[in-house]
């Protein structure tokens, strides 16, 4: 998992208002290199079938999406919290 990912995304929105003189509604995240296995588990978590397996999609909830929810609040102001509309989409090859 990426450790400095939080700081990225702060880093991309920084130069978006640079350039734009504001901050996005939405981001949009595509994340490769998720194994199959782990898209596999959370589909199988998500319809109810049985799959004892465990693995790197987890890891993108858990912390990943609060890491890109904390670059988000550096840019809050009193009155005005940032919270766009997030939106990771996994890609996979071969599933």
């Amino acid at each position: 998992m990426v450790t400095s990912l939080d700081k990225m995304i702060w880093e991309r929105l920084q130069l978006f208002v640079a350039k734009n003189r504001f901050l996005p509604k939405r981001i949009l995240v595509y994340r490769d290199g998720v194994s199959e296995v782990t898209i596999s588990s959370f589909i199988c978590h998500r319809y109810s079938l049985s799959n004892n397996t465990q693995g790197q999609f987890n890891t993108v909830v858990a912390e990943e999406l609060p890491a890109i929810r904390r670059a988000c609040v550096k840019f809050d102001k009193p009155q005005a919290p940032y919270r766009p509309k997030l939106t990771i989409v996994i890609c996979v090859r071969d599933l």
